[in-house]
């Protein structure tokens, strides 16, 4: 009995590790080298991290919100908190955002004067991330940022070498739709790239007075040739939107 026991904890954790090597080579292959982005490497860094791949992404999206995606990891709680499109908060440790540091391609996105994070200003990152890592605690950043509570950094895709592109259509309950367009022009001879994406969503909110609409729009441009150890990618990432905000106390009697 002590021998299967052993037998499978040795296939499980080459299963774990072989899961903790792919998500990294994952995260490697969208980062952009620099100095300030600095991504634990889990079972190597001594932090508690959690990595969330591109395509749990995709999967756990839906039509929430781009902070419940970080829902069901360790330490972390995420709300609508208002209702209203991009009026969400998340908790990690406990602590809300004004002791967790959050960043976008290794730049923080915190507000200077509270450290608060509005991502009504960032629901394009739904469409355009490839990567998350949770670092729970004091993480590895070499950056002065509230991270009392953790790490959060997010990585954006850059200009795909493969040509293509999709069409998607979302629909939702209480109206909401969303279409999306997305293009891929490839690596070519020289080792340039571009990839585009625009994005278009409404709804009528689950609860009443939380309407919203808004478009999302991304490009990249990536210069990558070959033999060389350098590379470049340029990306825009924009978020143009309104919602309305359930605020008002109503009595029992107005309804």
């Amino acid at each position: 009995m002590l021998a299967i026991i052993t037998a499978s904890y040795a296939v499980a954790q080459q299963a774990q590790q072989e899961t903790d090597s792919l998500l990294m080579t994952e995260l490697e292959e969208v980062i952009v080298s620099s100095r300030v982005i600095d991504v634990a490497k889990e079972r190597v860094t001594p932090v508690a991290v959690t990595t969330v791949s591109a395509k749990d992404i995709s999967l756990k999206v839906g039509n929430l919100e781009f902070p419940e995606i970080m829902n069901t990891t360790p330490g972390v709680y995420a709300t609508k908190q208002g209702g209203g499109y991009g009026d969400s908060r998340i908790s990690l440790r406990g602590f809300d955002q004004r002791n967790t540091s959050f960043l976008i391609n290794g730049q923080p996105v915190n507000d200077m004067e509270n450290g608060w994070v509005y991502w009504s200003n960032w629901q394009g990152l739904t469409d355009v991330a490839s990567g998350i890592q949770i670092q729970r605690g004091l993480g590895a950043s070499r950056l002065a940022v509230p991270s009392v509570g953790g790490t959060v950094s997010i990585f954006t895709k850059t200009a795909d070498k493969d040509q293509g592109g999709s069409f998607t259509q979302v629909l939702g309950n209480d109206g909401y739709t969303k279409t999306s367009a997305a293009y891929n022009t490839g690596k070519n001879e020289n080792g340039w790239a571009s990839s585009v994406l625009l994005s278009y969503w409404k709804g009528d909110g689950y609860v009443y007075g939380t309407q919203g609409e808004g478009w999302t729009y991304f490009a990249a441009l990536g210069y990558a040739p070959e033999g060389s150890n350098h590379a470049l990618n340029l990306s825009i990432l924009g978020a143009g939107q309104w919602h309305h905000q359930r605020s008002t106390w109503v009595s029992i009697r107005d309804y």
